[in-house]
């Protein structure tokens, strides 16, 4: 898994300054409908919200995983081996997390295009 969102992460990593650009817009547009007190425009809280998340998430992902810890060796001490064990058990708890907040993104996602197209 780690390896995979090595994969991605090299991927994105250059346009990782676009996901920061877009999670300001999606502030600036959450703030901008919460201020406006326009109720026809309510319906792009929840979108202006998902793209906010999308985009800190893909910028994490980006910049956590752009660099994988290397493996145990077989003539490393005991330091070492621990030193690698900790810092694999942290990359792994980062992706794991990093997994969770993409498929409550993948849920919010599609809760925000069904709210946007109409439905509840």
């Amino acid at each position: 898994m780690i390896e995979v969102m090595h994969r991605f992460a090299s991927h994105i990593f250059p346009i990782r300054y676009f996901f920061i650009l877009l999670a300001f817009l999606s502030l600036f547009c959450f703030i901008f409908i919460t201020l406006s007190g326009d109720k026809t425009l309510d319906v792009y809280l929840f979108p202006s919200v998902t793209s906010f998340g999308w985009s800190i998430c893909l910028y994490g992902i980006a910049d956590a995983f752009r660099s994988v810890p290397e493996g145990i060796k077989e003539g490393d001490g005991f330091l070492i081996r621990f030193k690698k064990r900790i810092r694999m058990s942290i990359v792994w708890l980062w992706s794991v997390g990093f997994m969770i907040c993409t498929l409550l993104l993948v849920y919010l996602s599609i809760k925000s295009v069904s709210m946007a197209l109409g439905g509840s």
